[in-house]
C-alpha cells in the first residue's frame, strides 16, 4: 500500500511539474480554443494565460468580438473552472464556472 501511494505522490507531482511548464501550458490552451473557437465562430484575443492546477485557469485582458467585429465583452480577468479530463474525453467545451474580473458587456 505505502508503495502505491508514494508513486501516486510522485505522479501527481510530477503531472504539477510538468503542467506548469510553459510550453504545455500553451498546448493545453490551444487545445482548448481550437476546440471553444470551432463552436463559437468569435474573434477572442488575451494578453496572458496561467493554468492553475489541473481545473482552473486565468485569462487576462480578454476581449470577445462579435462576427462583425463589435466588442461583445471585454474583462480585466477571467476565471475559469472545469475538469481537465472532459476537455479530452469530448468535443464539446463546459465550464464549470467562469468569473470575469472588471468585465465591460455590450
Amino acid at each position: 500500500m505505502l508503495k502505491i501511494t508514494i508513486a501516486g505522490m510522485a505522479a501527481l507531482l510530477l503531472a504539477m511539474g510538468v503542467i506548469s511548464i510553459p510550453y504545455v501550458q500553451t498546448w493545453i490552451i490551444q487545445e482548448i480554443s481550437g476546440r471553444f473557437l470551432e463552436k463559437l465562430d468569435h474573434e477572442i484575443t488575451l494578453d496572458y494565460v496561467n493554468i492553475r492546477w489541473f481545473d482552473t485557469v486565468l485569462l487576462r485582458n480578454v476581449r470577445i468580438r462579435d462576427t462583425q467585429g463589435v466588442k461583445m465583452v471585454e474583462a480585466e480577468k477571467v476565471i475559469l473552472d472545469f475538469k481537465i479530463g472532459e476537455l479530452f474525453a469530448s468535443n464539446s467545451v463546459n465550464f464549470d464556472q467562469a468569473i470575469l474580473v472588471a468585465p465591460d458587456v455590450d
